[in-house]
């Protein structure tokens, strides 16, 4: 089954989508300002977009999608 989950702050949007070790996890900083933001533990990043991602920081207009590790 499929379920989604999702969170808003700061001008950042996370939401995850499947479960177990099948969900994805899709973050967008949708602010012209780097957002303080961390990558939760248990995951590792599989795509981004406008981004290098420095630990604890997602930079403006950034995505990242992560998979469980």
């Amino acid at each position: 089954a499929m379920r989604m989950s999702t969170a808003a702050r700061g001008g950042v949007l996370a939401f995850e989508r499947g479960s177990g070790d099948d969900a994805i996890l899709c973050v967008f900083n949708l602010t012209p300002e780097e957002a303080d933001w961390s990558l939760p533990a248990g995951w590792r990043i599989i795509e981004q977009i406008n981004s290098d991602r420095s630990e604890g920081a997602l930079p403006a207009f950034a995505g990242l999608i992560a998979c469980r590790t």
